[in-house]
């Protein structure tokens, strides 16, 4: 039968990745969960799409400040922001180590 592979380039899968894991993505998560609509279950999805939202923000941040001037990772690490980035980056790996051995992380073609 006919069979189609999906392909990816890394730019487009970056692109893809950081519009699933933003924050409107995890605010709506949230939400949902809050009124019933998914189960509490996906309060962890939740978690995820915040962690790499937050990881993306760090790693790609530019401005002085943050959007709107307000506190976050989306910023570049500069002398007055550096303990903030220090900190997360410090935190996302301890929890990197405490589930390395406990979850198994699904690729696509090995690229993730």
């Amino acid at each position: 039968m006919f069979q189609h592979r999906l392909s990816f380039s890394a730019y487009s899968l970056m692109e893809l990745m950081l519009k699933i894991f933003s924050r409107s993505v995890t605010a709506t998560l949230e939400t949902c969960v809050r009124h019933g609509i998914l189960q509490q279950r996906a309060s962890a999805t939740a978690e995820v799409t915040r962690f790499f939202n937050d990881l993306f923000d760090s790693l790609n941040g530019y401005r002085e400040t943050p959007e709107g001037g307000g506190v976050g990772l989306r910023c570049r690490v500069q002398r007055s922001r550096e303990e903030m980035h220090l900190n997360f980056w410090s935190a996302a790996l301890e929890k990197v180590r405490l589930r390395q051995n406990m979850v198994s992380i699904p690729t696509i073609s090995g690229r993730l």
